[in-house]
């Protein structure tokens, strides 16, 4: 007979175990006893801390107008430094969740699920840009580039290699704001479908056209908006028009390679996204309301409005056929086919949500950030890690490769898979 082990076992292990990545215990261990601090000040990450109240205009920092050099940059640690992350839900928990599971609401009942008891995600990469807290992120269409960028008005483009990225060029344009570069913080960045081109969008009231294969400045500014852009987007099928949003609710459709306005409508103060794949619909976000737009006439096909406050995120899955939004007290998964109705519904019980990003390889399972934490949902479980220091501003995902990344405030990008 093949003895058992004694009970509890495991955790005596992990507890012995010296190396511990951040957040992989509770404030307390299991003697009561309140852990040591971080012993790594903000000013030695280079990152002010962030508050979950923080919005995209709040909280700047005055940083020194320099540019970076390749030995600054922080390529973060490789998979094998998280080995011990979270693989249960242990600091989200629901407190109404019973032994077998945590709380989901489906439409608008109750029900208990499963908990996830391995890594839903795995990680893979941190990539860290100087002092830069992020704002916003996106893949090029064969996954083979990412863009990154935030407060500093930089821009951060990275070049895949099976899990190994590399920083190729970071613009600070603090001296030449006439000529190139934002003079504000960047608060959207998109990739034209299966090109290098890229759009980004800035509070300067701009937007401006890029090339990832020659950044050096930008191919072509766009102006009109009368305030802040907030957010833009490029047109899956018809690629040279590109959309964007400003706060007083303006939505300008652009003729990219002529660098004019198509279009002046209004119905947007925070994302634009078009339906993938057809780009029939536009989905515009504004308040505590989504509506899916007809691209063309920008007729109302849906109105989708259950939350309580602002939508701070929308994203489409690969199919069109869904969409999530998210706003501070909850994420919500919606069925066009099924008349605009809220087919999901998750509470962020303190969580603050800030952005989503439909899992790339699993039908409808969503990725939440908010406040440090990165919750996996779909429609049978939930599995959540403290994966940041900071608001997760911006989620992206790539169907070619994979990989999932999450921008932070706290300066850094996450790589999952």
């Amino acid at each position: 007979t093949i003895p058992m082990p004694p009970e509890g076992w495991l955790t005596n292990f992990l507890m012995n175990t010296q190396e511990f990545p951040p957040g992989f215990l509770s404030d307390k261990n299991q003697q009561g006893q309140q852990k040591p601090p971080d012993q790594r000040s903000p000013a030695a990450e280079g990152t002010t801390a962030a508050g979950p109240g923080t919005s995209v205009h709040t909280n700047m920092r005055d940083l020194k107008d320099s540019k970076l050099e390749r030995n600054e940059m922080d390529l973060g640690e490789p998979e094998s430094e998280y080995k011990f992350m979270q693989p249960f839900l242990c600091a989200d928990d629901d407190e109404n969740a019973n032994e077998e599971g945590i709380r989901l609401i489906e439409g608008h009942d109750e029900a208990h699920y499963p908990r996830a008891t391995y890594h839903a995600i795995q990680p893979v990469r941190s990539l860290k840009m100087g002092r830069n807290k992020m704002q916003c992120c996106h893949f090029s269409s064969n996954g083979k580039s990412l863009v990154t960028s935030g407060y500093e008005k930089k821009v951060g483009i990275w070049k895949t290699h099976g899990y190994s990225f590399f920083f190729i060029k970071t613009h600070d344009y603090s001296y030449t704001w006439t000529s190139a570069g934002h003079s504000d913080l960047v608060t959207d960045i998109r990739f034209q479908p299966s090109t290098t081109v890229f759009a980004t969008s800035s509070f300067d009231k701009t937007v401006q056209i890029w090339d990832a294969e020659t950044p050096s400045r930008s191919l072509s500014q766009l102006h009109g908006h009368g305030e802040q852009v907030l957010s833009l987007d490029f047109h899956p099928r018809q690629i040279d028009r590109l959309c964007s949003s400003d706060r007083n609710g303006k939505i300008r459709l652009w003729n990219v390679s002529q660098a004019r306005p198509l279009k002046v409508s209004k119905g947007a103060t925070a994302q634009v996204r078009f339906q993938p794949q057809s780009g029939k619909l536009l989905a515009l976000a504004s308040g505590n309301t989504v509506s899916i737009v007809d691209s063309e006439t920008y007729a109302i096909q849906f109105t989708l409005k259950d939350h309580v406050n602002d939508v701070r995120s929308i994203c489409w899955d690969s199919t069109g056929e869904h969409i999530a939004s998210v706003s501070e007290e909850s994420a919500r998964v919606w069925s066009l086919a099924g008349g605009g109705k809220c087919m999901h519904k998750l509470m962020s019980h303190g969580s603050n949500f800030h952005s989503c990003s439909f899992h790339p390889r699993v039908s409808q399972a969503l990725l939440v950030g908010g406040y440090k934490k990165l919750v996996y949902w779909s429609a049978n479980q939930r599995w959540s890690t403290e994966a940041h220091k900071g608001i997760i501003a911006a989620m992206a995902s790539s169907q070619t490769t994979g990989l999932i990344a999450s921008a932070s405030h706290d300066g850094s990008v996450k790589l999952w898979k």
